[in-house]
């Protein structure tokens, strides 16, 4: 969403991973004061919002690979042999067989989502 301001500067909104307070400050500078003038109060809210958001900062590629890798993997690891235990080995290796088929299904899936989306 864009807001052209009374300057004609215009404020983006885009959603990205972890917020970083100083440029969230620095995108606050930007829109405040003149910039904000002949907007109502939501609109104002709105927009400063959107600056705040702007103000994230994004995770690369190898940097949410791993973050995913390390969630997924190592929680499995530390329950696995519990849980193989529990429900026994044939229920478990099928229980595996049948998450790696629902996880590959979905990963296409969303790869083919992909190539129909753009601007990802």
């Amino acid at each position: 969403m864009q807001h052209k301001c009374k300057n004609q500067e215009i404020v983006t909104c885009r959603k990205v991973g972890n917020l970083d307070r100083s440029k969230v400050e620095q995108e606050m500078k930007k829109v405040e004061g003149s910039v904000l003038e002949g907007f109502s109060s939501e609109q104002q809210k709105q927009i400063v919002k959107e600056a705040e958001i702007k103000a994230v900062k994004k995770l690369g590629p190898w940097q949410t690979y791993f973050s995913l890798l390390k969630g997924f993997v190592a929680i499995g690891f530390l329950w696995m042999p519990k849980n193989c235990l529990n429900g026994g080995w044939a229920f478990s290796l099928f229980a595996m067989a049948l998450s790696f088929a629902v996880t590959f299904y979905s990963l296409i899936k969303l790869l083919q989502a992909r190539e129909k989306v753009t601007g990802g």
